[in-house]
């Protein structure tokens, strides 16, 4: 991927304590005041945007302990930019926008940036391609709602879950289970979903969940989804339970530093955020304990 030039030799590291049976590293991109992390693969090649003082967000990768600024003279370098996730093939989903009100998908492949962009919409994003090569994300209509779809064989197919407003799925696994968020009102949160790959959708919120505040942003290939929810205080939670048994005593509750954002799980169980404090926002990356 001869285009992931621009790698930076160093970062900030600091390992955390362990918090619910995981141990917590956060790392910044150097001199970046936001460092995201929202992609892993396997091989735990990490994904994401970091932004620099008074400068739009650019996509990036870790790997082997260097961040990389993923295409800096192209569209991603020029343009605001983030990269959602990357497969275990290295290939690496995202958006750019090039003006207010409009994004664009791509895929990064051997160096080189596919555009893609939903028909007749002016705004939309890859959320994933699994090692297979389906492209996952979600574009807006004329009407400003949200909608998912699929891009599998050149062929772009809508998701939309019966009887919602906005449906945004936001990742895939190798069996083409589809985690995501629905609506019926766009100013909240909303509700979580797995669509199996029978093409059952399974609607859910997480136990202790207020009202129209679930979301489910990661499945692996084992069926175990990564949410967020927010409790009747306000408070935001992370979540972890196996799409198969939604049952309330099967969920478990990774802490997580104030303020943090769950990601993406792969299939050993680890999974990355990032979260906010007084000095900026922050990467994360959550590894089981060894004694679990």
């Amino acid at each position: 991927m001869k285009r992931y030039a621009l790698a930076f030799l160093g970062s900030t590291l600091l390992s955390l304590p362990c918090w619910g049976q995981y141990v917590i590293t956060t790392l910044n991109y150097r001199g970046a005041t936001t460092t995201r992390f929202v992609g892993m693969n396997d091989n735990f090649d990490i994904v994401g945007n970091y932004g620099l003082p008074g400068q739009p967000r650019h996509a990036m990768m870790y790997s082997r302990g260097m961040f990389i600024a993923l295409d800096p003279t192209g569209d991603l370098g020029m343009n605001a930019s983030a990269a959602t996730q990357i497969n275990n093939r290295g290939e690496i989903s995202g958006w750019y926008s090039t003006g207010p009100g409009i994004r664009h998908g791509f895929v990064l492949r051997d160096g080189t940036v596919t555009t893609i962009d939903y028909p007749a919409s002016s705004f939309s994003q890859v959320n994933g391609i699994t090692d297979s090569g389906t492209i996952i994300g979600h574009f807006v209509d004329s009407a400003g709602v949200f909608h998912g779809y699929l891009l599998k064989g050149g062929i772009f197919s809508q998701i939309d879950l019966p009887g919602a407003l906005d449906t945004l799925p936001f990742d895939m696994n190798v069996r083409g289970d589809i985690a995501g968020e629905w609506d019926s009102d766009p100013t909240q949160l909303g509700h979580a979903f797995v669509q199996m790959n029978s093409g059952e959708w399974v609607s859910f919120d997480a136990p202790g969940a207020a009202a129209n505040s679930t979301l489910a942003i990661g499945i692996n290939d084992h069926g175990e989804v990564l949410g967020f929810f927010r409790d009747s205080s306000g408070q935001g939670h992370t979540f972890l339970v196996n799409a198969s048994n939604l049952a309330p005593e099967n969920y478990t509750f990774p802490s997580l530093p104030p303020n943090a954002s769950p990601e993406t799980i792969n299939n050993s169980e680890a999974f990355v955020s990032f979260y906010s404090d007084a000095s900026g926002i922050h990467g994360l990356i959550a590894t089981p304990h060894p004694s679990r």
